[in-house]
């Protein structure tokens, strides 16, 4: 058990070094996740699998990049997913600049750390955020913004996530709207972010779990940023989330 902590703990400090290492050789692009054509440049998660395997055509033989890259370095894939996400949405710089303090944030993480928690924390940050433009969804994501809220310190019943899944789900489809409206497109918005929320705690196996929580970060986060939310204020709510767990997860 001690060599996995201790080997964990290395890699963790790995990251962080790739990570500032890939920014000062200026191999960080984004739209594509890793090009050959001239040396090798990648986005976010591109470059830290370059780092992980070798070679061309084992690189492009990967079929699941951000589970193995998660797993390599320790932490979870919906994490992975988001950071591909967002480096994506980021201004250049501002790109750069994240994916040094994505890495920095997690190298500092305990070596047992309560991810779950960095997912709930994270949906209540951001889920906040889409409340200033949720219009009459303020209901349905007020509710899914509790359940994340009470996840922090008792369990939540499945089938309180999937009511409110449903019940987002429903919402939007009860809606009457004209695509031109852009106040509409807003509470839609609100509502599916709401929706997917929710549904990134209702899977009870952990693989489909892992992957409803990283595409509810992209739906709540990222999809309808041009309306709603500055993806700057979205990686600092990831940011947020991690320093919190590593603290508590680090007091006495």
């Amino acid at each position: 058990m001690s060599g996995t902590v201790s080997t964990m703990n290395h890699r963790k400090n790995e990251l962080l070094e790739r990570a500032r290492g890939h920014v000062a050789s200026d191999i960080l692009r984004k739209g594509t996740f890793g090009d050959y054509a001239e040396g090798f440049c990648g986005c976010s998660i591109g470059c830290h699998l370059h780092d992980i395997v070798t070679g061309r055509e084992a690189f492009a033989a990967v079929a699941q990049p951000c589970r193995v890259v998660a797993e390599y370095y320790g932490y979870p894939e919906w994490l992975a997913q988001f950071q591909c996400y967002i480096f994506e949405k980021l201004p250049d710089e501002v790109g750069r600049a994240f994916h040094i303090d994505i890495a920095a944030a997690i190298a500092v993480c305990p070596a047992e750390v309560d991810w779950q928690t960095a997912l709930h924390l994270f949906h209540v940050d951001v889920l906040r955020m889409v409340m200033l433009s949720a219009g009459v969804a303020e209901q349905v994501v007020s509710h899914v913004i509790e359940l994340h809220r009470r996840a922090l310190t008792q369990a939540v019943d499945e089938r309180e996530w999937v009511t409110a899944e449903v019940a987002a789900r429903s919402f939007m489809r009860s809606l009457e709207w004209d695509p031109q409206d852009y106040a509409t497109w807003k509470t839609i918005a609100a509502a599916m972010a709401a929706q997917a929320a929710a549904g990134s705690a209702s899977w009870p196996d952990e693989y489909d779990a892992a992957r409803s929580a990283a595409e509810s970060v992209r739906l709540s986060a990222i999809w309808f940023d041009r309306w709603t939310i500055d993806p700057s204020d979205v990686a600092a709510a990831a940011l947020r989330a991690i320093a919190d767990i590593s603290q508590r997860d680090g007091d006495p």
